[in-house]
């Protein structure tokens, strides 16, 4: 294996599982009981390019996004050897991994609230209407990434969250820089089915996988 792919694959399981699982996730709205069912499919694309802009390596996945009535969020990467999930269960507040090419069950965290929710809100409260985008045929509202970039605090990328269904994330771009390279990474929502029930297996964790300890504990 190249060490190209060895660092891309790191990446991808990792930042994917973690970053993307979570903070891709739609916001949600605070103190609601019960939520307007959607499924959204999107696509999410890597890209490690060298000094000079040369793509070294790319790949794509379809992404399936979903809220159920009570207000539950799924989140899946297709993959060939098996999907990737990411599930924020809003009865109990816990996030889970959900690796199903490996058989493993994570629990990543547990949130009330996604923190990211407050600022959601007020930058959509506050956007001016000729600072929201329309993707997928809604309107959301853009807000910078911030990260480091050669040890300073710089911007790297753009999220933009729908205003109805209230934060959920239509598209997002980030650059992070690596020895000698850089990941690119855009995700975009392509359809919203609004007031469609997702399959309630979805928001089901398995019970025959094996559970993993969170990273780092």
């Amino acid at each position: 294996m190249s060490q190209h792919r060895s660092i891309f694959d790191f990446l991808h399981l990792a930042a994917l599982a973690a970053f993307a699982g979570l903070a891709a996730m739609a916001q949600w709205p605070v103190n609601q009981t019960g939520e307007e069912p959607y499924i959204a499919d999107g696509m999410l694309k890597f890209q490690m390019v060298e000094p000079g802009g040369k793509a070294v390596e790319q790949r794509s996945f379809e992404i399936v996004v979903a809220r159920n009535r009570s207000g539950s969020l799924y989140r899946s990467q297709e993959r060939s050897q098996g999907k990737l999930v990411t599930l924020w269960v809003k009865e109990t507040g816990v996030i889970y991994s959900i690796d199903y090419a490996l058989k493993t069950v994570e629990v990543m965290d547990r949130m009330d609230i996604h923190p990211s929710d407050a600022r959601v809100r007020t930058a959509a409260g506050e956007s001016e209407a000729g600072d929201r985008k329309q993707v997928a045929g809604l309107a959301c509202v853009p807000s910078p990434v911030f990260g480091r970039r050669e040890g300073q605090r710089a911007r790297i990328g753009e999220k933009c969250y729908a205003t109805d269904p209230a934060g959920l994330l239509l598209s997002s771009n980030s650059e992070f820089t690596l020895p000698g390279k850089t990941l690119r990474e855009e995700m975009e929502i392509t359809s919203v089915r609004r007031g469609v029930d997702p399959d309630a297996s979805w928001f089901e964790v398995p019970g025959d996988f094996r559970a993993v300890r969170k990273q780092g504990r």
